[in-house]
C-alpha cells in the first residue's frame, strides 16, 4: 500500500496539482468505478485521456515493475563567464530495472537556491546547469516527489576493497 500511494505522489508530481485533482475528480465521477473499485487499465486510461499524456511508460515501471531507484550522484563545478557551470553525474545503482522519472534538483549557493529538472533514464547520465553563484550543495529530489533512495556521494572516492584471504590449520574438513 506504501508503494501505491507513492504512485499517486508521483503521478501528481509529473502531472500538476490541477490535471491529477480533475484526474481523480472524473474517477469518482464515472459510474464505472464510482463508489466501487478501480482497475489499473481503466484509471491509466482515465489519467492519460484528462492529462493528454501517454502515461504507459510510468505505469509499467512503478505499478507493473519491481522496486523504485536508488540513485548515487555526484557533482563538480568550473568557472564559466558569466557565472558558472555545474555537472551533475547521476547513477541508478539499483539491481533492478532503470527508472525513467523526471528528477528535481536543488543546487544551493550563496545567493540562494536555483532548481532544475533532470529526466533520468539511464544507467548513469551528466547533467550541465549553467548557475549564477558558487553551489555549495546539490540536493536530488529536495521535496521527495520520487520513491527513490539518493546519496550524494561527491569527494567519496571509489576504493576498491580487497576480501581477506582467511586459511585455517590444520583444516578439520581436509581429511588426510
Amino acid at each position: 500500500y506504501i508503494k501505491a500511494a507513492w504512485v499517486y505522489h508521483m503521478l501528481r508530481g509529473i502531472v500538476g496539482d490541477s490535471v491529477f485533482f480533475s484526474t481523480i475528480k472524473a474517477i469518482t465521477s464515472d459510474p464505472s468505478c464510482a463508489h466501487g473499485t478501480i482497475t489499473t487499465n481503466r484509471f491509466r486510461n482515465i489519467a492519460e485521456r484528462v492529462s493528454g499524456l501517454n502515461l504507459d511508460k510510468f505505469f509499467q515501471q512503478w505499478i507493473m515493475g519491481e522496486y523504485y531507484p536508488n540513485y548515487a550522484y555526484s557533482w563538480t563545478y568550473s568557472e564559466k563567464e558569466p557565472g558558472y557551470e555545474l555537472e551533475l553525474t547521476v547513477q541508478q545503482v539499483q539491481n533492478a530495472q532503470l527508472f525513467w522519472m523526471p528528477v528535481d534538483v536543488a543546487v544551493q549557493t550563496a545567493s540562494g537556491v536555483e532548481r532544475f529538472v533532470v529526466w533520468d533514464s539511464l544507467e548513469t547520465q551528466v547533467f550541465r546547469f549553467d548557475i549564477e553563484d558558487v553551489p555549495k550543495s546539490v540536493t536530488l529530489d529536495p521535496d521527495n516527489w520520487v520513491l527513490n533512495k539518493a546519496s550524494d556521494v561527491t569527494g567519496i572516492e571509489n576504493t576498491r576493497i580487497q576480501k581477506a584471504r582467511v586459511e585455517v590449520f590444520p583444516n578439520p574438513s581436509y581429511d588426510q
